[in-house]
C-alpha cells in the first residue's frame, strides 16, 4: 500500500506514526488548515467528504482545491454518474456532476458489484471497466481511481462474495478502463460492529500479489493512455498504455466462463505480442492476434512495433 486515505479514528498523528514513512497519508479536508496535521510526515493532501453527491452536499459547498499548494484534493463519488446508472439520477445533468469534479485534483468512485450490487443483474464485473471509462471522460484530464471491494461490506451478498480471482480482475478492469490508481475498500459491518480491516487471508494474499504486479508495471501504467488503439471481440475488455514505441495492453475476461478473443489494432502497426509474466509470445498477423482466457483471467501484453507497410 502506498497511500492511506482517512484515519477513521480521528487521530491522524497516530496513523502517521503507525505508517512510519512507509506510505503517504491523505487526511480529512476539515483538517487541512490545522498546522499540526498538515505538517505530519507523509501528508500529501486532503479528501473531500465521502460521496457528497449522495449525502446532500452541494458541490459549491465543498472546499476548492488549492493549486500550487503542493497538496492534492481527493474526491470519491458514487457511481451514479455512469451512463448505465443514469436511470437512477436522470434529474442530474453532466454539468451537475462536473461541479463536483471541479472540487478535486484526483477523482474516484465506488461500485462494488459483487459485495453490494449482487442483486442487480444490470451490474457485473464489466461495469467496473465501463463506469471507469465514464469517469475518465467526466474527469476531463484529472487523474482517476476506483475503490475495489475487498470485504463482505454489509453482508447481504454473502460472507465471502469476492474471490481472489475476482479482486484481481476488478483491479485490472479498472486499470484497463483508464484508472491511474486503485483503492481497496476493506471495511465491513456484516456481523454488526464496524470492522475497518475485514479482509480474509485469501484476499490479503491476492492484494499483496496484485500490488506487486502494479509496482512492477508502475512506470508504464503512469504513461500515456491509448484506448482507441486496441479492441477485443467477445466479452474480453481491453485498455492500452504507450511505452515508448511499444504498447502495454491489459486484457481481462470479466466472466466466469473460458473464452477465446481476438485483439485487433487500429492506428498502430503491431509486430509481436509477448505475454507479461507468462513466458510465451503470440504471433500478430493482419493487425490482430487470438488468445484464450480462463474465467476472470487477466493477460498483459507487451506489443512491439512492426515494420511500417510498404508504399506502392
Amino acid at each position: 500500500m502506498t497511500v492511506f486515505m482517512g484515519d477513521s479514528c480521528h487521530d491522524s498523528a497516530a496513523l502517521a506514526q503507525a505508517i512510519g514513512g512507509r506510505a503517504y497519508l491523505v487526511v480529512d479536508v476539515a483538517q487541512r488548515d490545522a498546522a499540526t496535521v498538515t505538517s505530519l510526515p507523509g501528508v500529501i493532501g486532503w479528501h473531500q467528504p465521502d460521496e457528497p453527491d449522495a449525502t446532500g452536499i452541494a458541490s459549491d459547498r465543498l472546499p476548492a482545491p488549492r493549486p500550487g499548494s503542493g497538496q492534492l484534493t481527493f474526491l470519491t463519488l458514487t457511481s451514479h454518474f455512469a451512463r448505465e446508472q443514469r436511470w437512477l439520477t436522470a434529474q442530474h445533468s453532466p454539468a451537475w456532476w462536473r461541479g463536483y469534479v471541479r472540487r478535486a485534483d484526483v477523482v474516484g468512485f465506488d461500485l462494488y458489484p459483487l459485495a453490494h450490487l449482487c442483486q442487480h443483474a444490470a451490474f457485473t464485473l464489466a461495469s467496473v471497466y465501463r463506469e471507469q471509462r465514464d469517469l475518465v471522460a467526466l474527469a476531463a484530464g484529472r487523474p482517476t481511481f476506483q475503490w475495489i471491494e475487498a470485504s463482505a461490506i454489509d453482508g447481504h451478498c454473502g460472507a465471502t462474495p469476492v474471490s481472489a480471482a475476482a479482486l484481481r480482475a476488478e483491479v485490472f478492469l479498472a486499470l484497463a478502463g483508464g484508472a491511474n490508481g486503485i483503492g481497496y475498500f476493506t471495511h465491513s459491518w456484516a456481523t454488526g460492529p464496524w470492522v475497518r480491516f475485514a479482509v480474509t487471508p485469501e484476499l490479503r494474499a491476492a492484494m499483496v500479489a496484485t500490488d506487486a504486479d502494479l509496482q512492477a508495471l508502475a512506470a508504464v501504467l503512469m504513461g500515456e493512455q491509448a484506448p482507441s488503439l486496441v479492441h477485443a471481440t467477445g466479452p474480453v475488455l481491453v485498455g492500452a498504455r504507450r511505452a515508448g514505441r511499444h504498447l502495454l495492453v491489459i486484457a481481462v475476461n470479466p466472466t466466469k466462463a473460458p473464452v477465446t478473443a481476438q485483439l485487433r489494432f487500429h492506428g498502430y502497426t503491431a509486430g509481436s505480442a509477448t505475454v507479461w509474466n507468462e513466458q510465451r509470445s503470440l504471433r500478430v498477423a493482419g493487425a490482430r492476434f487470438t488468445d484464450t482466457f480462463g474465467p476472470l483471467q487477466v493477460h498483459i501484453y507487451d506489443i512491439s512495433p512492426g515494420a511500417a507497410p510498404r508504399r506502392r
